[in-house]
């Protein structure tokens, strides 16, 4: 299967290092809420943010983990022969060059990626034929599954207060991202 991957809250621990860089510019600190609307946490306009993680995005992304599980499971999925593509709404230009890089170190940059930016990732998923895709923000979730993909959506504090749609998956990690994608991959015609 063509398995469609968000970077940011699945693949990358990036959160941590993006509070650490804003709460040094902005008065107004973060603390978790059951949204993920920065210009909300911040107090300060969206294009303002942007600017920040654009300037900053070696110290933000470069220096960030991967999340807990992903190595081991993406190691897992593509074992089985499934084949990867990262789509990110990180910007194209420096914040790609820097995530192009930090893919590289981690043995990931073999497989295609796609820097959306603010665009719309179900376009891209239906442009590349993507068969399922795994993210952690709901409503790239809502959009994605729309269109007819299945979605996984990992768990994270930012996307508990609303049910999923038809055609979400809630997974508690990366097993559960495995073992739903080995359920949808059995029940895909020949």
């Amino acid at each position: 299967m063509k398995i469609g991957l968000d970077l940011d809250g699945v693949v990358v621990n990036s959160l941590p290092q993006v509070i650490k860089v804003l709460d040094s510019c902005f008065a107004q600190k973060f603390a978790p809420g059951d949204h993920f609307d920065l210009s909300r946490y911040y107090g300060a306009p969206r294009d303002e943010i942007s600017l920040v993680i654009s300037e900053r995005a070696e110290e933000m992304f470069g220096a960030a983990e991967m999340t807990e599980g992903a190595a081991a499971g993406i190691a897992a999925l593509e074992k089985n022969g499934h084949e990867i593509i990262y789509v990110t709404a990180r910007k194209a230009g420096r914040e790609e060059e820097v995530t192009r890089a930090w893919l590289a170190r981690r043995g990931l940059g073999h497989s295609p990626l796609f820097c959306v930016s603010g665009g719309s990732k179900a376009d891209v998923v239906l442009a590349e034929s993507i068969e399922v895709f795994v993210d952690d923000f709901l409503r790239n979730a809502e959009q994605i599954s729309a269109v007819g993909v299945p979605v996984l959506l990992l768990d994270a504090f930012y996307n508990q207060a609303e049910e999923v749609p038809p055609g979400v998956t809630r997974c508690n990690g990366w097993e559960d991202i495995q073992r739903a994608v080995a359920a949808l991959a059995a029940r895909k015609p020949l």
